[in-house]
């Protein structure tokens, strides 16, 4: 989409909202633009499409076009846009696009690795799972290693998530030593809890990066697959679910110019 305003553009009868929609803002407001300047309207309010600097932002073309911006979301703020749009930019292509990705895949292993510890169909009791979990592994029987396989893999994947997100090792160190295959089934479920949570703690840090750049409420940065995940691994631990109806971070990306 490029910056340069349309030859035509005060010629268009439905690009100035008539006086009737000067309360009217969000989608009510753009029913009354031409589909033109409703998208490009659009695109400059939620930060797809960078404002131009210099002399051409002083232009009459652009000055009305963030009047237009501001009538459509009151929580545009003509003065921080390229704030708005490098926010946007990171979450769908940055680093912060790759840590929610990320996190969100992890807690789906987290919850394979609950399944797998379900399987191993251990007791209350760490020392007898370690005698009884002894003779399956004598036996052939691959429950055990399945779940040490998967234990490892998932630990070390969660630190390396978590470091990168700007968190202490320890936090999630401290989680690792009660996922042991002869650990009670409560053990090895409240730490997989306990990972869950220390997670959703860096998506909520990433929500509120996200709402302090565009400027808008939070929004949630779960996929519905990882919230129920989520809600799995919550139960199985003896807790409540975790909150549903969580708004999902739907981002478009941002269009070629």
């Amino acid at each position: 989409m490029a910056d340069q305003q349309p030859q035509d553009v005060y010629a268009d009868p439905n690009w100035g909202a008539p006086k009737s929609a000067t309360e009217l803002h969000g989608d009510a407001y753009l029913a009354t633009l031409s589909p033109q300047m409703a998208d490009r309207v659009k695109a400059y309010a939620e930060g797809r499409l960078p404002f131009p600097g210099g002399f051409a932002q002083r232009s009459p073309f652009f000055q009305a076009m963030i009047g237009a911006a501001t009538q459509y979301d009151p929580s545009f703020d003509a003065i921080n846009y390229q704030t708005r749009y490098k926010t946007r930019a990171a979450f769908t292509s940055g680093k912060e696009s790759q840590q929610v990705n990320a996190i969100n895949t992890v807690i789906g292993h987290l919850s394979n690795l609950s399944d797998l510890a379900d399987a191993l169909h251990n007791g209350d009791f760490p020392m007898v799972n370690r005698l009884t979990n002894w003779f399956k592994y004598e036996m052939g029987n691959p429950s055990i290693t399945n779940y040490q396989t998967a234990q490892k893999a998932v630990s070390d994947e969660v630190t390396r998530v978590w470091r990168q997100a700007g968190g202490a090792e320890a936090d999630v160190q401290a989680a690792r030593a009660n996922l042991d295959v002869n650990n009670a089934p409560s053990q090895i479920h409240g730490a997989i809890q306990t990972y869950g949570h220390l997670l959703d703690s860096k998506l909520d840090s990433l929500r509120s990066q996200y709402k302090q750049g565009m400027g808008t409420d939070p929004i949630g940065m779960i996929t519905p697959q990882s919230q129920q995940a989520l809600d799995k691994l919550e139960q199985r631990a003896g807790g409540a679910p975790a909150p549903s109806g969580i708004k999902i971070l739907r981002i478009e990306k941002q269009p070629q110019e």
